[in-house]
């Protein structure tokens, strides 16, 4: 994202419309394929908090016994939420789209000064 910007920076500097609409058009295709990852991340995390108070609502009571006995268990799983990473290193959700796109164009910003000077 960071090189596209600095790339568009760079075309609109020099007047070169070309180039310019086709970094434009690859940063916003960067961004919605980084933001529909990102909100598949965020749905999943969403789906699995409401998993274990989906089961502690549900007639449990009505279960045959073995069920039962795996309810527990099942609800203690279902605390933690499942996330997609990015190489176990960091969660891949919306807060992880909305640190990207900051951190983007604070280097965006510095990289525009440098080129001003």
């Amino acid at each position: 994202v960071l090189l596209s910007g600095f790339l568009l920076l760079l075309s609109l500097e020099i007047n070169d419309t070309y180039a310019a609409a086709k970094h434009s058009i690859f940063i916003v295709a960067l961004l919605v394929q980084l933001f529909l990852y990102c909100f598949a991340g965020q749905t999943l995390e969403f789906q699995s908090e409401e998993l274990a108070y989906a089961i502690y609502k549900s007639p449990w009571y009505t279960f045959d016994l073995s069920m039962m006995k795996n309810l527990p268990l099942i609800i203690l799983r279902a605390v933690n939420p499942q996330q997609l990473t990015a190489g176990k290193f960091v969660a891949i959700n919306l807060m992880t789209f909305k640190e990207i796109l900051k951190a983007s164009v604070s280097y965006l910003s510095v990289l525009r000064v440098i080129i001003k000077r």
